[in-house]
């Protein structure tokens, strides 16, 4: 199995997490019964003591809790889409010139995952450009990108 399927898979298990945790939350807050009857306890739905402000309390709290795990579980399946997504770009390459170069001649499919990490971290510090504007210029010695009339860097080297 590929790694792609495998964070596709994680994310559809995420998400599922997630909706059944929704459905746990809204059960706990909508549904809620207490009979006056204390012979009928068989008939309550949600309710742990005799009072009924503690019962909406109680749930109150456990509602909550289950939509912090499906917050959770949504938030661990988009991660695990975007993940899906840099991994299928940074092996497969996407025809930009940014993108780490595959080695295309094995059969495997490999890449070199020092040179991806390293165009990555370009990418994030703001060293890599791809729509320099006319004029604009890139310090040479921190790479950071700086306005056309900007004559010094911000790390003191002039523009050349």
């Amino acid at each position: 199995m590929k790694k792609n399927n495998l964070l596709t898979i994680l994310a559809v298990i995420f998400f599922l997490f997630a909706a059944i945790m929704l459905y746990k939350g809204y059960d706990k807050m909508t549904k809620y019964s207490n009979p006056d009857d204390s012979y009928s306890w068989k008939s309550s739905k949600n309710a742990y003591v005799g009072g009924d402000a503690y019962n909406y309390i109680i749930n109150g709290t456990y509602a909550t809790s289950y939509f912090v795990l499906a917050s959770a579980g949504i938030i661990s399946g988009v991660i695990c889409i975007v993940s899906n997504q840099i991994i299928t770009r940074i092996s497969h390459g996407d025809g930009e010139s940014n993108w780490p170069s595959t080695n295309t001649s094995n059969a495997t499919d490999t890449f070199n995952s020092t040179e991806a990490l390293n165009k990555l971290s370009d990418i994030a510090s703001g060293k890599v450009y791809q729509d320099i504007s006319a004029g604009e210029w890139v310090c040479p010695s921190c790479g950071k990108r700086n306005r056309s009339f900007d004559d010094i860097c911000s790390c003191g080297q002039p523009k050349k």
